[in-house]
């Protein structure tokens, strides 16, 4: 049977730790006065009262002078309050989580090489024709091309396989294609997880250009809504003790020269197979008609850890439908390509209906997309807890 091509440049990206901005502090101060306490224009008991501060209400502190008297705020007025009767902390407020923003992809030149040979291109052990066959290499496939001996024979890349082709049958060109550039998503920070430590979990962020997924109402791509869902898994699950691989970094396929779906999709099931991962996840946004909405996370039964696929995606659904309140589409079984050839437990998320109106808004927003990363850490150690 034809093999399909997959232009292999598997580089196992680790994503880079996060990083935590420093908390910002406050002061504060709880009224202990009954009933309530004076706020004054100025620092002493003459001056006029502003308003009246019930007794246990907060108020934020400006400043304190040498007579023991708060500069407060409360309810947008500013005055002095007397120190005797208010009750002073200070708090740490948790700093926002930025929203990932990707950095601009660079451009490097590869060497690629597309076999002319009929039917096929033998890639040998050593540079001569009498060495061992590692595999047959179809026509018109494109390898990658590493380097050139003086004898006119190529070390290639292909299938993940390296060995040597004779130059007579190959056409060798430079191709522009664009290296993935990690993207660090700061969150706050995460106790590891010791069911977490240890494992490697590959996160498949669906489509990728050139392929957009589905598109909404609005005109947002499902794409965009995958990769910033599996980053703020991917840096969960880091910050968890996770190995974590990703199988695309920036908007484009795996596979960036000659693209169709079905070398995409076995490139993304080869990597986590050579990685010999622990778990894999594959994340989705859903498309059908404008009124239906909800939930979904499918297993699949060819998948040759079919019972802990589908044990796997039942405590992933569990957490997401307690986090997102979506509707509950359940846990079903399908022979998707990325979860039907990996080799270990394997499941695909739709988070939700990037078709249905309210739901591409809920994609669109980081509040929504972090919730689901959450849920899906959740559910992937409760899963690993129960093994």
């Amino acid at each position: 049977m034809r093999k399909i091509l997959i232009l292999v440049a598997i580089a196992m990206c680790m994503l880079a730790a996060p990083q935590i901005t420093q908390a910002a502090t406050s002061t504060v101060g709880t009224v202990t006065a009954t009933p309530s306490l004076n706020l004054r224009q100025s620092a002493v008991t003459s001056a006029s009262v502003l308003a009246s501060i019930p007794k246990n209400t907060q108020v934020t502190i400006l400043s304190k002078n040498a007579s023991n008297w708060y500069n407060v705020t409360y309810n947008g007025k500013t005055g002095w309050v007397s120190g005797s009767y208010l009750s002073v902390k200070m708090i740490v407020a948790t700093p926002a989580v930025p929203a990932p923003v990707a950095p601009a992809p660079t451009v490097a030149n590869k060497t690629v090489g597309t076999v002319t040979a009929s039917p096929a291109l033998n890639l040998r052990k050593t540079a001569v024709t009498t060495s061992a066959v590692l595999t047959a290499i179809p026509k018109n496939a494109q390898v990658a091309v590493i380097s050139k001996n003086i004898s006119n024979w190529y070390n290639i890349t292909y299938n993940g396989q390296t060995g040597w082709v004779s130059g007579l049958y190959l056409t060798v060109k430079t191709v522009a294609v664009t290296a993935p550039v990690p993207l660090p998503v700061p969150v706050p920070v995460t106790t590891k997880d010791p069911s977490l430590v240890g494992k490697t979990i590959v996160i498949d962020p669906g489509h990728g250009a050139p392929d957009t997924g589905a598109i909404g109402p609005t005109g947002t791509k499902e794409k965009d809504n995958n990769l910033a869902i599996s980053y703020m898994l991917a840096t969960a699950l880091k910050a968890g003790g996770a190995n974590v691989i990703m199988t695309r970094l920036v908007d484009n396929s795996p596979v960036s020269v000659n693209f169709n779906e079905l070398s995409d999709l076995q490139f993304r099931s080869t990597l986590a197979n050579n990685a010999k991962a622990d778990i894999f996840v594959s994340i989705h946004n859903d498309s059908f008609s404008p009124t239906v909405s909800g939930t979904t996370t499918y297993y699949s039964q060819d998948n040759p850890k079919a019972a802990l696929s589908m044990q796997l995606a039942t405590a992933v659904q569990a957490e997401l439908i307690k986090a997102l309140g979506t509707s509950n589409r359940g846990v079903k079984e399908a022979a998707f390509y990325v979860i039907k050839n990996t080799t270990m437990p394997a499941i695909l998320v739709e988070t939700a209906f990037i078709s249905n109106a309210a739901e591409e808004q809920k994609l669109s927003s980081n509040t929504f997309r972090q919730s689901a990363a959450n849920a899906i850490m959740k559910g992937i150690v409760t899963y690993l807890k129960q093994r």
